[in-house]
Protein backbone atom coordinates (compact mmCIF):
# COMPACT_ATOMS: atom_id res chain seq x y z
CA UNK A 1 0.00 0.00 0.00
CA UNK A 2 1.45 3.36 -1.05
CA UNK A 3 1.97 5.99 1.63
CA UNK A 4 -0.53 8.84 1.80
CA UNK A 5 0.75 12.10 0.35
CA UNK A 6 -1.67 14.46 2.09
CA UNK A 7 -3.36 15.17 -1.26
CA UNK A 8 -7.06 14.31 -1.30
CA UNK A 9 -10.11 13.83 -3.51
CA UNK A 10 -13.83 13.74 -2.91
CA UNK A 11 -15.06 10.11 -2.97
CA UNK A 12 -17.68 10.90 -5.65
CA UNK A 13 -16.51 8.10 -7.92
CA UNK A 14 -14.76 5.92 -5.34
CA UNK A 15 -18.09 4.68 -4.02
CA UNK A 16 -19.12 3.74 -7.57
CA UNK A 17 -16.01 1.53 -7.77
CA UNK A 18 -16.81 -0.16 -4.46
CA UNK A 19 -20.40 -0.79 -5.53
CA UNK A 20 -19.25 -2.26 -8.85
CA UNK A 21 -16.91 -4.60 -7.01
CA UNK A 22 -19.82 -5.76 -4.87
CA UNK A 23 -22.24 -6.20 -7.77
CA UNK A 24 -19.54 -7.90 -9.83
CA UNK A 25 -19.18 -10.69 -7.29
CA UNK A 26 -15.86 -9.53 -5.84
CA UNK A 27 -15.18 -9.16 -2.13
CA UNK A 28 -15.71 -5.41 -1.87
CA UNK A 29 -14.88 -5.31 1.85
CA UNK A 30 -11.53 -6.99 1.25
CA UNK A 31 -10.79 -4.71 -1.71
CA UNK A 32 -11.52 -1.62 0.39
CA UNK A 33 -9.31 -2.92 3.19
CA UNK A 34 -6.48 -3.59 0.72
CA UNK A 35 -6.78 -0.01 -0.55
CA UNK A 36 -6.83 1.33 3.02
CA UNK A 37 -10.46 2.46 2.90
CA UNK A 38 -13.70 1.83 4.79
CA UNK A 39 -17.31 2.07 3.63
CA UNK A 40 -18.00 4.89 6.09
CA UNK A 41 -15.45 7.07 4.30
CA UNK A 42 -17.40 6.69 1.07
CA UNK A 43 -20.82 7.38 2.57
CA UNK A 44 -20.06 11.09 2.93
CA UNK A 45 -19.76 12.45 -0.59
CA UNK A 46 -18.86 15.85 0.89
CA UNK A 47 -15.89 14.29 2.67
CA UNK A 48 -12.35 13.77 1.39
CA UNK A 49 -10.09 10.72 1.09
CA UNK A 50 -6.40 10.41 0.10
CA UNK A 51 -5.99 10.33 -3.68
CA UNK A 52 -3.70 7.31 -3.52
CA UNK A 53 -6.42 5.30 -1.72
CA UNK A 54 -8.91 6.15 -4.48
CA UNK A 55 -6.40 5.35 -7.24
CA UNK A 56 -5.35 2.06 -5.65
CA UNK A 57 -8.98 0.94 -5.37
CA UNK A 58 -9.33 1.45 -9.13
CA UNK A 59 -6.26 -0.73 -9.72
CA UNK A 60 -7.65 -3.40 -7.39
CA UNK A 61 -11.03 -3.29 -9.16
CA UNK A 62 -9.28 -3.78 -12.50
CA UNK A 63 -7.59 -6.89 -11.13
CA UNK A 64 -10.59 -8.34 -9.28
CA UNK A 65 -13.06 -7.72 -12.12
CA UNK A 66 -10.52 -8.96 -14.68
CA UNK A 67 -10.87 -5.82 -16.78
CA UNK A 68 -7.55 -4.34 -17.90
CA UNK A 69 -9.25 -1.13 -19.06
CA UNK A 70 -11.59 -0.83 -16.10
CA UNK A 71 -11.07 2.93 -15.73
CA UNK A 72 -12.33 3.51 -19.27
CA UNK A 73 -15.25 1.13 -18.69
CA UNK A 74 -16.21 2.92 -15.47
CA UNK A 75 -16.21 6.30 -17.23
CA UNK A 76 -18.89 4.98 -19.59
CA UNK A 77 -21.04 3.56 -16.78
CA UNK A 78 -21.23 6.39 -14.27
CA UNK A 79 -23.73 9.24 -14.47
CA UNK A 80 -21.68 12.38 -15.09
CA UNK A 81 -24.25 14.35 -13.08
CA UNK A 82 -22.83 12.65 -9.98
CA UNK A 83 -19.78 14.88 -10.46
CA UNK A 84 -21.36 17.42 -8.13
CA UNK A 85 -21.03 21.13 -8.93
CA UNK A 86 -18.46 20.52 -11.70
CA UNK A 87 -21.10 18.58 -13.63
CA UNK A 88 -23.72 21.29 -13.26
CA UNK A 89 -21.28 24.01 -14.24
CA UNK A 90 -20.83 22.02 -17.44
CA UNK A 91 -24.57 21.55 -17.94
CA UNK A 92 -25.16 25.31 -17.63
CA UNK A 93 -22.24 26.36 -19.89
CA UNK A 94 -22.91 27.56 -23.44
CA UNK A 95 -20.20 25.60 -25.30
CA UNK A 96 -17.71 22.80 -24.71
CA UNK A 97 -14.94 25.37 -24.40
CA UNK A 98 -16.74 27.15 -21.58
CA UNK A 99 -17.48 23.84 -19.87
CA UNK A 100 -13.82 22.78 -20.05
CA UNK A 101 -12.67 26.16 -18.76
CA UNK A 102 -15.00 25.80 -15.81
CA UNK A 103 -13.72 22.27 -15.24
CA UNK A 104 -10.13 23.52 -15.21
CA UNK A 105 -10.91 26.51 -13.01
CA UNK A 106 -12.90 24.63 -10.38
CA UNK A 107 -11.41 21.12 -10.46
CA UNK A 108 -9.83 21.71 -7.04
CA UNK A 109 -13.33 21.61 -5.55
CA UNK A 110 -13.36 17.83 -6.05
CA UNK A 111 -9.68 16.89 -6.38
CA UNK A 112 -6.33 18.23 -5.22
CA UNK A 113 -4.39 15.59 -7.15
CA UNK A 114 -4.08 17.26 -10.55
CA UNK A 115 -3.89 20.81 -11.84
CA UNK A 116 -6.13 21.14 -14.90
CA UNK A 117 -5.51 23.79 -17.56
CA UNK A 118 -7.15 24.48 -20.91
CA UNK A 119 -4.64 25.83 -23.41
CA UNK A 120 -5.53 27.04 -26.91
CA UNK A 121 -2.79 26.50 -29.47
CA UNK A 122 -3.20 26.66 -33.23
CA UNK A 123 -6.36 24.87 -34.23
CA UNK A 124 -6.82 22.94 -30.99
CA UNK A 125 -7.72 23.37 -27.37
CA UNK A 126 -5.88 21.04 -25.00
CA UNK A 127 -7.11 20.15 -21.54
CA UNK A 128 -3.97 19.19 -19.63
CA UNK A 129 -3.69 17.48 -16.27
CA UNK A 130 -0.48 18.06 -14.30
CA UNK A 131 0.04 15.78 -11.27
CA UNK A 132 0.73 17.28 -7.87
CA UNK A 133 3.11 14.36 -7.31
CA UNK A 134 5.10 12.62 -10.09
CA UNK A 135 4.11 9.22 -8.65
CA UNK A 136 0.44 9.91 -9.43
CA UNK A 137 1.11 9.17 -13.11
CA UNK A 138 1.67 5.51 -12.21
CA UNK A 139 -2.06 4.97 -11.59
CA UNK A 140 -3.20 4.17 -15.10
CA UNK A 141 -6.79 3.20 -14.29
CA UNK A 142 -7.35 6.59 -12.65
CA UNK A 143 -5.87 8.39 -15.67
CA UNK A 144 -7.96 6.41 -18.15
CA UNK A 145 -11.08 7.07 -16.08
CA UNK A 146 -10.26 10.79 -15.91
CA UNK A 147 -9.94 11.38 -19.67
CA UNK A 148 -12.77 8.97 -20.38
CA UNK A 149 -15.03 10.94 -18.04
CA UNK A 150 -14.10 14.25 -19.70
CA UNK A 151 -15.15 12.77 -23.04
CA UNK A 152 -18.39 11.34 -21.66
CA UNK A 153 -19.21 14.69 -20.06
CA UNK A 154 -18.78 16.51 -23.38
CA UNK A 155 -21.10 14.00 -25.06
CA UNK A 156 -23.66 14.21 -22.26
CA UNK A 157 -23.67 18.02 -22.25
CA UNK A 158 -24.10 18.33 -26.03
CA UNK A 159 -26.16 15.26 -26.91
CA UNK A 160 -23.56 14.53 -29.61
CA UNK A 161 -20.75 12.00 -29.97
CA UNK A 162 -18.03 14.60 -29.61
CA UNK A 163 -14.64 13.29 -30.78
CA UNK A 164 -11.31 14.58 -29.48
CA UNK A 165 -8.42 15.21 -31.86
CA UNK A 166 -5.86 13.34 -29.79
CA UNK A 167 -5.57 11.75 -26.36
CA UNK A 168 -2.24 11.39 -24.56
CA UNK A 169 -1.48 9.33 -21.47
CA UNK A 170 1.80 9.41 -19.55
CA UNK A 171 1.70 5.75 -18.52
CA UNK A 172 2.61 2.89 -20.81
CA UNK A 173 0.11 0.31 -22.03
CA UNK A 174 0.84 -3.04 -23.67
CA UNK A 175 -2.52 -4.05 -25.09
CA UNK A 176 -6.21 -3.27 -25.40
CA UNK A 177 -5.57 -0.34 -27.74
CA UNK A 178 -8.64 -1.08 -29.86
CA UNK A 179 -10.95 -0.30 -26.92
CA UNK A 180 -9.47 3.17 -26.61
CA UNK A 181 -9.55 3.88 -30.34
CA UNK A 182 -13.20 2.78 -30.47
CA UNK A 183 -14.26 4.89 -27.51
CA UNK A 184 -12.35 8.11 -28.18
CA UNK A 185 -12.58 7.90 -31.99
CA UNK A 186 -9.15 9.49 -32.43
CA UNK A 187 -5.44 8.63 -32.08
CA UNK A 188 -4.66 7.58 -28.50
CA UNK A 189 -1.01 7.55 -27.45
CA UNK A 190 0.62 6.14 -24.33
CA UNK A 191 4.03 6.83 -22.81
CA UNK A 192 3.75 10.54 -23.57
CA UNK A 193 5.29 13.46 -21.69
CA UNK A 194 1.92 15.00 -20.77
CA UNK A 195 -1.58 13.81 -19.93
CA UNK A 196 -3.96 15.71 -22.16
CA UNK A 197 -7.03 15.53 -24.34
CA UNK A 198 -7.25 17.85 -27.35
CA UNK A 199 -10.32 19.08 -29.20
CA UNK A 200 -10.53 21.01 -32.47
CA UNK A 201 -11.62 24.64 -32.30
CA UNK A 202 -14.79 23.57 -34.12
CA UNK A 203 -15.55 20.93 -31.47
CA UNK A 204 -14.99 23.50 -28.73
CA UNK A 205 -17.77 25.67 -30.18
CA UNK A 206 -20.30 22.81 -29.98
CA UNK A 207 -23.33 24.21 -28.11
CA UNK A 208 -24.53 22.65 -24.87
CA UNK A 209 -28.21 21.80 -25.05
CA UNK A 210 -29.06 22.89 -21.49
CA UNK A 211 -27.07 26.16 -21.46
CA UNK A 212 -28.38 28.65 -18.91
CA UNK A 213 -26.32 31.80 -18.37
CA UNK A 214 -28.29 32.84 -15.27
CA UNK A 215 -27.78 29.48 -13.60
CA UNK A 216 -24.12 29.48 -14.67
CA UNK A 217 -23.55 32.84 -12.95
CA UNK A 218 -25.08 31.51 -9.73
CA UNK A 219 -23.02 28.30 -9.87
CA UNK A 220 -19.80 30.19 -10.56
CA UNK A 221 -20.37 32.45 -7.56
CA UNK A 222 -20.98 29.39 -5.41
CA UNK A 223 -17.90 27.64 -6.82
CA UNK A 224 -15.75 30.71 -6.09
CA UNK A 225 -16.97 30.67 -2.48
CA UNK A 226 -16.00 27.01 -2.18
CA UNK A 227 -12.55 27.70 -3.64
CA UNK A 228 -12.00 30.51 -1.16
CA UNK A 229 -12.95 28.20 1.70
CA UNK A 230 -10.59 25.44 0.55
CA UNK A 231 -6.95 25.52 1.67
CA UNK A 232 -4.61 26.86 -0.98
CA UNK A 233 -2.58 24.24 -2.88
CA UNK A 234 0.04 22.83 -0.58
CA UNK A 235 3.60 24.05 -1.01
CA UNK A 236 4.68 20.41 -1.48
CA UNK A 237 5.12 21.02 -5.21
CA UNK A 238 7.72 23.73 -4.68
CA UNK A 239 9.47 21.55 -2.10
CA UNK A 240 9.61 18.66 -4.58
CA UNK A 241 10.84 21.02 -7.27
CA UNK A 242 13.67 22.30 -5.07
CA UNK A 243 14.73 18.77 -4.10
CA UNK A 244 14.87 17.73 -7.74
CA UNK A 245 16.67 20.91 -8.79
CA UNK A 246 19.36 20.24 -6.20
CA UNK A 247 20.10 17.00 -8.06
CA UNK A 248 19.83 18.55 -11.52
CA UNK A 249 22.06 21.56 -10.84
CA UNK A 250 25.26 19.51 -10.70
CA UNK A 251 24.38 17.91 -14.05
CA UNK A 252 23.68 21.22 -15.74
CA UNK A 253 20.09 20.05 -16.31
CA UNK A 254 18.23 22.58 -14.15
CA UNK A 255 16.13 23.86 -17.05
CA UNK A 256 12.41 24.52 -17.33
CA UNK A 257 11.97 21.99 -20.16
CA UNK A 258 13.68 19.17 -18.26
CA UNK A 259 11.79 19.79 -15.03
CA UNK A 260 8.41 20.19 -16.75
CA UNK A 261 8.85 16.84 -18.50
CA UNK A 262 9.77 15.11 -15.23
CA UNK A 263 6.68 16.49 -13.51
CA UNK A 264 4.40 15.51 -16.39
CA UNK A 265 3.39 19.00 -17.51
CA UNK A 266 4.10 21.52 -20.24
CA UNK A 267 6.58 24.35 -19.73
CA UNK A 268 3.69 26.82 -19.85
CA UNK A 269 1.81 24.95 -17.13
CA UNK A 270 4.91 24.83 -14.91
CA UNK A 271 5.43 28.57 -15.32
CA UNK A 272 1.75 29.22 -14.55
CA UNK A 273 1.77 27.05 -11.43
CA UNK A 274 4.81 28.82 -10.05
CA UNK A 275 3.23 32.20 -10.83
CA UNK A 276 0.21 31.12 -8.76
CA UNK A 277 2.63 30.75 -5.85
CA UNK A 278 4.08 34.21 -6.58
CA UNK A 279 7.42 32.91 -7.79
CA UNK A 280 9.19 31.84 -10.98
CA UNK A 281 11.55 29.10 -12.10
CA UNK A 282 14.48 31.53 -12.29
CA UNK A 283 13.75 32.86 -8.79
CA UNK A 284 13.63 29.35 -7.33
CA UNK A 285 16.89 28.33 -9.00
CA UNK A 286 18.61 31.51 -7.84
CA UNK A 287 17.32 31.20 -4.27
CA UNK A 288 18.25 27.52 -4.15
CA UNK A 289 21.77 28.25 -5.40
CA UNK A 290 22.16 30.94 -2.75
CA UNK A 291 21.01 28.62 0.05
CA UNK A 292 23.17 25.74 -1.17
CA UNK A 293 26.18 28.02 -1.60
CA UNK A 294 26.03 28.99 2.08
CA UNK A 295 25.78 25.33 3.03
CA UNK A 296 28.62 24.18 0.76
CA UNK A 297 30.93 27.04 1.76
CA UNK A 298 30.72 25.77 5.32
CA UNK A 299 32.17 22.44 4.21
CA UNK A 300 35.96 22.77 4.23
CA UNK A 301 36.28 19.56 2.22
CA UNK A 302 34.74 21.21 -0.85
CA UNK A 303 36.88 23.44 -3.04
CA UNK A 304 35.39 26.56 -4.63
CA UNK A 305 35.63 24.87 -8.02
CA UNK A 306 33.67 21.87 -6.72
CA UNK A 307 31.01 24.14 -5.21
CA UNK A 308 30.63 26.02 -8.50
CA UNK A 309 30.13 22.66 -10.23
CA UNK A 310 27.55 21.46 -7.67
CA UNK A 311 25.59 24.67 -8.18
CA UNK A 312 25.54 24.23 -11.94
CA UNK A 313 27.85 27.12 -12.84
CA UNK A 314 30.05 26.76 -15.89
CA UNK A 315 33.02 28.33 -14.11
CA UNK A 316 34.25 29.51 -10.73
CA UNK A 317 34.12 33.10 -11.99
CA UNK A 318 30.37 32.76 -12.70
CA UNK A 319 29.90 31.47 -9.15
CA UNK A 320 31.92 34.40 -7.78
CA UNK A 321 29.78 36.88 -9.72
CA UNK A 322 26.62 35.34 -8.25
CA UNK A 323 28.04 35.54 -4.72
CA UNK A 324 28.86 39.22 -5.16
CA UNK A 325 25.31 39.82 -6.40
CA UNK A 326 23.81 38.00 -3.40
CA UNK A 327 26.06 39.31 -0.64
CA UNK A 328 28.52 41.84 -2.03
CA UNK A 329 31.36 39.42 -1.19
CA UNK A 330 33.36 36.79 -3.07
CA UNK A 331 33.08 33.08 -2.15
CA UNK A 332 36.55 33.23 -0.57
CA UNK A 333 35.56 36.20 1.58
CA UNK A 334 32.37 34.44 2.67
CA UNK A 335 34.28 31.31 3.59
CA UNK A 336 36.78 33.18 5.75
CA UNK A 337 34.24 35.54 7.33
Amino acid sequence: MAADTGISVRPLWTRCVAQELKSGGANADAALAEAGLEWRQLDRTDGWIPFVRHAELLEIASRELKNDHYGLTLAQRVDVRDGDILAYLGVASDTIETALRNMARYSRIVSEAFQADLELEGGSGMLKFAPQQPSFTEYRQAAEFRLGLVTMACRHFTGQRVLPNTVHFIHERHGGFEEFAKFFGCPVKFGQELEQIAFSRKALTTPIISADHRLLAILRNYAEEILRSRPQPRPDFTDQLERRLTELLANGEARVKVVAEEFGMSERTLVRRLAQQNTSFADIVDRLRHDLARKYLGDENLSLTQIAFLLGYSSQSAFSAACRRWTGKTPRELRTA
